[in-house]
């Protein structure tokens, strides 16, 4: 079988590392594997296989090769991609050739008529793309993939030599956060969790990782910035896991929520458990990427995200989220058995029956504490305009901007 995944680059984002390791996995189950940059190649290029075959733009030389290569599927990943990029492609493939795309954003895409899978990464992902308009018959939910070999628990040296390098104390209960330098990937709410949870024990301390500006504005402000440690980045698989590793807690609020939530599972499978916060305002598929009990602790408010960490910390729970959360990642989002299931799929007739998406109520209502009755309320009407409201309705902001925020958007229409 021949193989063709197509994205934008192979630039260090999450999307691209998809994409690698979905190609490398291609190419590991057997099949002929190419990958074509649509923009150009990046840093990511040094980590496919040897026998993976990268091609740079999409260009005449490269569309002659695809045409006379002739792949039984196409795989794209549409983040950074858009309909005049992928236009030269559809006349140089074979009317045998399965289009498959990985959905990052649940909406239908620009080349949605070319399509014949598309795949959402969660439940709350397939419902938000038939909100918007995306086609039942064509929507599979198969989540990203994910390298388990590359993360594992750090040594107690490597946690100790870590915590001492950043003046972390050995007894000191470390909570933190990784993730991209994007203010919508975090929440200035971390900050405030933080110091109510610092007047009430002097030995927390929090650790940020790559952070915004507005998040390092604002940690500069606490009463507790003495105990907040900042580092720029960490490169390299090997010593993120120290970094996990090192926390008690990984702790995730980002207020635009996550399409799928990649450092979720690195967190994971470092046994470091985590607690993250809903956001069905946003994308919202953290909480299943995570599994409540399973990796951690799923939470719909401010208050719930406190008592969550207090209970982790104090070991108030009956139950091993450390073994638990790295055998729920291995079993749901190994990359080999998700990349079988991708070649399972051509010929275009379905070979596996799409995954169905749990009841929306039933997947907000396992967490640690419960949704408001005003956003199950809101949710009821599947409507994305209410959708957006719950903003909030869950308390994450004053539910009195509810009106302003309505007026707004009645005055926009007319």
């Amino acid at each position: 079988m021949k193989v063709l995944t197509v994205v934008t680059d192979l630039a260090k984002g999450g999307t691209q590392r998809v994409a690698q390791i979905f190609a490398n996995s291609f190419e590991e189950l057997g099949a002929e594997s190419k990958i074509l940059c649509v923009n150009a190649l990046g840093p990511r290029v040094d980590e496919l296989n040897d026998q993976v075959v990268a091609l740079e733009q999409l260009n005449e030389v490269n569309l002659a090769l695809v045409s006379q290569w002739n792949p039984d599927v196409v795989h794209i990943h549409s983040t950074g991609l858009t309909k005049n990029d992928l236009e030269p492609l559809w006349p140089n493939l074979s009317a045998e050739c399965s289009v498959i795309d990985t959905n990052v954003f649940s909406e239908p895409t620009p080349w949605e008529e070319h399509v014949d899978h598309s795949l959402q990464l969660g439940s709350w992902a397939e419902w938000l793309y038939l909100l918007r308009g995306g086609k039942r018959e064509k929507s599979i939910i198969l989540p990203n993939p994910v390298d388990v070999d590359s993360f594992n628990p750090a040594t107690i040296q490597e946690v100790e030599e870590f915590r001492r390098v950043h003046n972390i104390p050995p007894e000191a209960k470390l909570i933190g956060r990784i993730g991209q330098s994007s203010p919508a990937k975090w929440s200035l709410m971390l900050i405030d969790v933080f110091d109510e949870l610092s007047r009430k024990s002097k030995d927390l301390y929090l650790l940020l990782v790559n952070p915004p500006d507005n998040i390092l504005e604002r940690a500069r402000t606490s009463s507790f910035s003495q105990n907040i440690i900042h580092i720029d980045r960490i490169i390299g698989d090997k010593a993120l896991s120290v970094a996990y590793s090192a926390m008690d807690i990984f702790t995730h609020i980002a207020e635009r929520g996550e399409s799928f939530g990649l450092v979720l599972t690195e967190s994971i499978l470092c046994e470091t458990p985590v607690v993250t916060l809903q956001t069905p305002w946003g994308d919202n598929c953290q909480g299943e990427v995570l599994g409540h009990l399973k990796g951690g602790l799923v939470v719909h408010s401010k208050e719930g995200f406190k008592k969550a960490i207090q209970a982790l910390l104090t070991n108030k729970l009956d139950v091993n989220l450390e073994k638990e959360g790295r055998n729920h990642v291995i079993n749901k989002f190994d990359r080999i058995k998700l990349s079988r299931q991708i070649l399972s799929l051509h010929p275009k007739q379905d070979q596996i029956k799409p995954v169905k998406g749990q009841r929306l109520m039933s997947l907000l209502n396992d967490s640690y504490d419960k949704p408001t009755l005003l956003t199950r309320v809101f949710l009821s009407f599947n409507n994305d305009t209410l959708r957006r409201l719950t903003i909030y309705t869950t308390g994450y902001k004053p539910i009195r901007q509810i009106f302003k925020s309505v007026a707004s958007r009645i005055q926009f229409l007319f």
